[in-house]
């Protein structure tokens, strides 16, 4: 397969908050270390998590929107991670490939067995 092609849409917008569904039990410390470690707090709930982002960290729309939208979040620090917004508001973060065990991605089958 080739290189999949990323688009940039609309403007580059700061964003300071986002609430985004709770991550799944056996990633979340992995994703709260990612965040911490790139400046965010966290407010959690049961089923949802506030996330405060440090200043300067933005974010913009990529791909053509179909039933979702999908954003790039760049923190100060460059680090990146991104955001899909279903047509009914939900957000759901997205990390990094390489931030988590083979046996987590091979679980929700981002990886092939060894």
């Amino acid at each position: 397969m080739g290189n999949i092609q990323q688009y940039d849409f609309g403007d580059i917008e700061f964003v300071t908050t986002i609430r985004t569904s709770r991550p799944y039990a056996d990633v979340e410390a992995i994703v709260k270390r990612i965040l911490i470690d790139h400046g965010a707090t966290i407010e959690e709930s049961e089923q949802h998590w506030t996330v405060h982002f440090p200043e300067g960290t933005r974010r913009i729309e990529i791909w053509p929107r179909a039933d979702s939208t999908r954003f790039r979040i760049t923190f100060p620090d460059r680090y990146q991670i991104y955001e899909t917004v279903t047509r009914y508001g939900i957000s759901t973060l997205r990390y990094p490939s390489d931030e988590f065990p083979q046996a987590i991605l091979q679980k929700y089958g981002y990886a092939n067995p060894p």
